[in-house]
């Protein structure tokens, strides 16, 4: 996506703000370009975790990713974030008045020990005067542990209403079009049991490849590659 030019005052009073609320709640409080991701700034403390500093910010942003994202994190964030602009893009041009609306991702951060840990990350836009589209965003981090279909949501502030991304239909949608059918919570209990396919068809009488056809619905939904990877996501997050 292409990247949109914040003027210099602008961007240097944006910066300020992100220090500034990072300091006031004892947080870290990024600031990203809306469009891309990519860093405009990074407060001290989460600069010195990720062992980034704010001059690394003026080089190619893709080796940034490559040091901090998990391998198998980038390709999901890049779809959901894509969503992601498609639904504000949608949402602002079918509102006269501005809708309060932030996007929250859970996504595994490498730290400069090598390390991966687990952040929560808030998106909330930021509008600049006279464009009806935003620019750049302030990214609330936090540790968090949360995985699994809630990984990526969208979240109203003036109406009790949530959305989640959805890798089946690349879309975001309600959270029951996201829930584990009975049979697909039947089949991760078993494999955490230690089940393998061929008896998991034989204890729920179906055919195998309808669990193969099932676990692949697991995997989008949980956004995860493997049933180990199913597995700890819905057990840590109490599905099963």
């Amino acid at each position: 996506m292409k990247q949109i030019d914040i003027e210099t005052s602008s961007l240097n009073e944006y910066k300020r703000l992100s220090e500034l609320f990072s300091e006031i709640w004892s947080a870290d409080i990024a600031l990203l370009s809306l469009s891309t991701l990519n860093a405009l700034y990074i407060p001290e403390k989460l600069s010195l975790l990720l062992g980034i500093s704010n001059e690394d910010l003026v080089k190619d942003q893709s080796e940034i990713f490559a040091r901090i994202l998990h391998p198998k994190e980038f390709t999901i964030i890049r779809q959901a974030h894509i969503k992601t602009l498609e639904f504000y893009t949608k949402l602002y041009k079918s509102h006269s008045q501005i809708p309060y609306v932030d996007a929250k991702y859970y996504l595994k951060l490498k730290t400069k020990d090598g390390e991966f840990k687990n952040f929560s990350a808030l998106i909330h836009p930021i509008f600049h005067s006279g464009l009806k589209f935003p620019l750049a965003c302030f990214a609330l981090l936090t540790p968090n542990t949360k995985l699994g279909f809630e990984r990526f949501s969208i979240s109203f502030h003036n109406k009790d209403k949530k959305l989640y991304y959805s890798s089946i239909s690349d879309k975001y949608v309600q959270k029951e079009n996201l829930e584990l059918k009975e049979i697909e919570n039947e089949i991760l209990k078993l494999t955490a049991k230690g089940f393998g396919e061929t008896k998991i068809a034989k204890e729920l009488d179906i055919k195998l490849d309808l669990v193969r056809y099932y676990k692949k619905s697991i995997y989008k939904k949980l956004h995860v590659s493997n049933m180990s990877e199913a597995v700890f996501t819905a057990l840590n997050n109490h599905l099963i």
